[in-house]
């Protein structure tokens, strides 16, 4: 018969005495929703202004759809605004594309999906 170990009741103790020093330590930033609260609105509206920014002039020439798109590709997106940053950089890449196959259509299609993207961000 094998003697009886403590070792399961002190890595049990142990254990439950982290989760406990875990929870106080960072525990209020898992529940509080002040700083949830401002975030969104913050980064809403610095997405609203990065964005108006980026697309302020464009006019659709080659180096202006590579720039704009980058510079899209470069912004932390909101949820809100997920959809209309996708379509803005996708209308971009058909102007690319447009212009690469020397498609006339496809570029006045990516310029006709960008203005409508833009128009929506507003």
């Amino acid at each position: 018969m094998h003697p009886r170990t403590w070792f399961p009741l002190i890595l049990v103790t142990i254990t439950m005495a982290l989760l406990v020093v875990v929870l106080f330590l960072f525990g209020p930033a898992f529940v509080s929703n002040e700083a949830s609260d401002v975030l969104p609105r913050v980064m809403v509206k610095e997405y609203q202004e990065q964005a108006d920014n980026i697309v302020t002039g464009f006019t659709g020439t080659l180096e202006e759809a590579q720039t704009v798109q980058n510079d899209l590709l470069g912004l932390v997106v909101p949820a809100d605004y997920r959809e209309i940053h996708l379509e803005m950089v996708i209308a971009t890449n058909l102007i690319i594309q447009g212009y690469s196959e020397a498609d006339q259509d496809k570029i006045d299609q990516g310029l006709a999906r960008f203005q409508i993207a833009v128009s929506q961000l507003e």
